[in-house]
């Protein structure tokens, strides 16, 4: 499974540059869809980005959030690859070992 990871940090444009580098290689893979997770504290926060997430009619988008990386470890284990923003102010601090950071 194909994943990218955000916080409600990230600048719309740093968004759209790692959606479109992630369902690139959804479409290489022949995938149908990817994982997006945001770490944010409200539904409300996560929405702000949603013409960035929904303008990829071909690719079917799962949507995951929560406040804390710690909380979405599962989803994290289940990612064969997984993206991130190197411009993403609030995952600085956070050990994502196995992410691209784009």
């Amino acid at each position: 499974m194909i994943c990218a990871i955000a916080s409600d940090r990230i600048s719309e444009e740093d968004m759209n540059r790692l959606l479109d580098r992630v369902v690139s290689e959804v479409r290489r893979n022949r995938e149908k869809s990817f994982t997006l997770i945001i770490i944010a504290s409200s539904a409300r926060k996560v929405f702000m980005y949603r013409d960035s997430f929904t303008k990829y009619i071909d690719v079917g988008v799962r949507l995951y959030f929560d406040d804390s990386i710690q909380k979405l470890a599962e989803v994290l284990n289940s990612c064969a690859k997984l993206f991130c923003s190197a411009g993403d102010q609030g995952l600085k601090n956070a050990s994502l070992n196995k992410a691209l950071c784009i």
